[in-house]
């Protein structure tokens, strides 16, 4: 339901453009895509991946950032590993 009057406001706003400025899909999108990258750049960036991190929380060791993933992939060790026999 939303979605319908979210293109119907949408479909107003761009008649009420006129059609010397009509905008494309393509160009709708290249909008979003803009505002998800600024929305992005304010995230932390991971100090392995060098990803920005999206998650809930993330880790940080000696002042470095780490997310969960890398936490997991890089540093997490199975104590079986290490066991003496």
């Amino acid at each position: 339901m939303w979605l319908l009057s979210h293109q119907h406001c949408l479909c107003g706003l761009l008649g009420q453009m006129g059609d010397s400025t009509m905008i494309d899909n393509y160009a709708l999108w290249e909008m979003h895509e803009a505002e998800q990258e600024r929305q992005l750049s304010k995230l932390p960036v991971c100090s392995c991946c060098d990803e920005h991190i999206q998650d809930e929380y993330f880790y940080q060791i000696n002042d470095e950032n780490i997310c969960v993933h890398c936490l997991n992939e890089y540093y997490r060790k199975d104590t079986e590993d290490y066991v003496q026999v």
